[in-house]
């Protein structure tokens, strides 16, 4: 956690790993430094406001967030991509750099750097050259979940360093996991880790990470592998998929339905076969509209499922859908198995 001063505003970036305030009372402490640095500068702490923000929407990194919030003088920050996108004014995430002031002479950009999380963010602090970059560059492992995100946002990040010509005094991630022995780290869950490396990194470091993420995403997804350096360690996730062939797998693909608590959600399910093009086992959690269900209500409960309901939707690519690209689609509902012809209707 870091908490950077001005004379109008104090950020405080991330809130700690810890809900309750009586093992872990961040706001005390927080508010104890406000005061002190009030009583130094001869401040009032109704003439600050406190914003409370994020480097990523991880647990470990926001719990803390409940004895921020309702406050006096204080704002937290949501977590999501939206949250982060209005208060921050970017308006084309993650292209869009914003700026955050504290004061007229302490200005911070913001820097979206998705991969690690989907909402990640860097902080630049003009005046003092620190680079903040949470979990996405740490002495410690690097856990990717977003490859071709994380390549994105690190070639990206370092090209706003050095197009503008900024001094980076340090780079500071979230966590230290490195021991001093070089490439050596401590046992994931670690509670002891006697002989630190030290937190604070540098712009080579960036330079050797940027470069790494770039070679392994040249040679191609099943090439992705932990990569060790001195002081970090990469570790792309395997589970990410690599993208499909746009426009492939076209065909009429029939999903199951099975209802959930809340009226109008259900969970979608493909009906796989061992061949193309429905060669894949999909499930989704999808928002039904009603315009032309009139009297086919869904029930919200599976023990009052009388039917097997089943959906046939238009003709599309299936390989569109693994991809992300395809959010909605029309089709007919069916009381039974569609392929058996039983009672439908369009939705």
């Amino acid at each position: 956690m870091y908490l950077l001063f001005g004379t109008k505003k104090i950020l405080l970036i991330d809130s700690g790993a810890t809900v309750a305030s009586t093992s872990f009372p961040i706001r005390k402490h927080v508010e104890g430094i406000i005061n002190r640095w009030c009583l130094n500068n001869k401040k009032q702490r109704k003439d600050l406001e406190l914003v409370v923000a994020h480097t990523h929407n991880h647990l470990d990194h926001i719990a803390g967030d409940g004895q921020f919030q309702s406050q006096l003088y204080t704002t937290v920050v949501g977590t999501s991509v939206e949250d982060m996108s209005y208060f921050f004014k970017l308006s084309k995430w993650p292209y869009s750099i914003g700026t955050f002031a504290l004061d007229n002479q302490r200005q911070l950009a913001i820097i979206p750097i998705p991969g690690h999380e989907n909402a990640s963010i860097a902080f630049y602090d003009c005046a003092t050259g620190l680079l903040i970059t949470g979990d996405s560059l740490l002495p410690g492992h690097l856990y990717i979940a977003n490859f071709s995100a994380n390549v994105d946002s690190i070639e990206r990040l370092l090209y706003f360093i050095e197009s503008n010509n900024l001094n980076v005094s340090a780079i500071l991630g979230a966590h230290i996991e490195m021991t001093q022995t070089d490439k050596v780290d401590y046992p994931i869950g670690a509670t002891y880790q006697p002989k630190e490396r030290l937190l604070n990194l540098s712009l080579d470091h960036l330079h050797q990470l940027n470069n790494e993420l770039q070679e392994q995403w040249k040679a191609g997804f099943d090439q992705r592998h932990k990569a060790y350096y001195d002081a970090f360690i990469v570790d792309p996730n395997p589970s990410q998929l690599p993208p499909y062939p746009s426009d492939g797998r076209m065909a009429e693909h029939g999903f199951i339905l099975l209802p959930l608590s809340t009226l109008g959600l259900v969970w979608i399910s493909h009906k796989p076969m061992f061949r193309t093009p429905h060669d894949f086992q999909l499930v989704f959690t999808a928002r039904v509209t009603y315009s032309n269900l009139n009297h086919l209500l869904l029930p919200t409960n599976t023990s009052i499922l009388q039917n097997q309901w089943t959906i046939l939707p238009d003709l599309w690519s299936l390989n569109n859908l693994l991809n992300g690209n395809m959010t909605t689609f029309s089709a007919q509902f069916f009381i039974g198995n569609f392929e058996q012809e039983s009672l439908n209707d369009s939705g």
